[in-house]
């Protein structure tokens, strides 16, 4: 079973949700991503204690995720717990995409690989090609669904941006992705993928 989000159950009162994934506040530009525009509202990057002065980063659901990454792609079941764990679906699938398409990508040029797949047409619940139909809910509107596309193209947009941090920290003499990142374009997750 792979790591529940610790967003779902925590989240504010009134987060709005699109086709069953919570709207979570993000910190856009986190690795000098640019800002998407959709409905994900900006999270500060740092937040002082008014008490006691001190401050402290922020980490959004993106964090959590790319965290988490690892240790879900070997999952071979996922509990939804709730709305934030269909983002995590979605996006842990995006990262495997993600490293796929690095492979023999060099660091120099990662970033624009990364953003041009951000930004590609892709599909969405219910559409075909969409890996995890079933576990969405269903009877949403053609503006809901482009209103979760939006959504999920803002984070997109910003996991881009902020993955080749983690893949090029220490990467080959060539310059690619180190390979404690890059063996998991070999994986699936949950025997899904968003690529044919």
């Amino acid at each position: 079973m792979g790591y529940p989000s610790i967003w779902s159950g925590n989240e504010a009162p009134g987060t709005p949700c699109i086709i069953g994934c919570g709207v979570y506040a993000i910190i856009f530009g986190k690795s000098s991503g640019a800002l998407g525009i959709g409905p994900a509202p900006p999270m500060d990057r740092r937040t002082t204690n008014a008490e006691t002065g001190e401050t402290v980063d922020n980490q959004d659901i993106l964090d959590e995720i790319i965290y988490n990454f690892k240790a879900n792609v070997f999952m071979k079941t996922f509990e939804l717990k709730g709305p934030a764990d269909r983002v995590t679906l979605y996006v842990t699938l995006y990262l495997l995409q993600c490293l796929k398409r690095l492979q023999g990508v060099k660091k120099e040029n990662a970033k624009a690989t990364l953003l041009a797949l951000a930004v590609e047409k892709f599909s969405g619940p219910g559409e075909a090609g969409f890996p995890f139909t079933a576990l969405y809910p269903s009877g949403f509107t053609p503006a809901e669904l482009q209103l979760w596309k939006d959504y999920m193209k803002q984070l997109r947009l910003e996991v881009s941006a902020r993955l080749p941090m983690y893949v090029y920290a220490h990467p080959t003499t060539e310059g690619l992705g180190n390979v404690h990142w890059m063996v998991f374009s070999k994986y699936t997750f949950l025997e899904a993928a968003l690529e044919k």
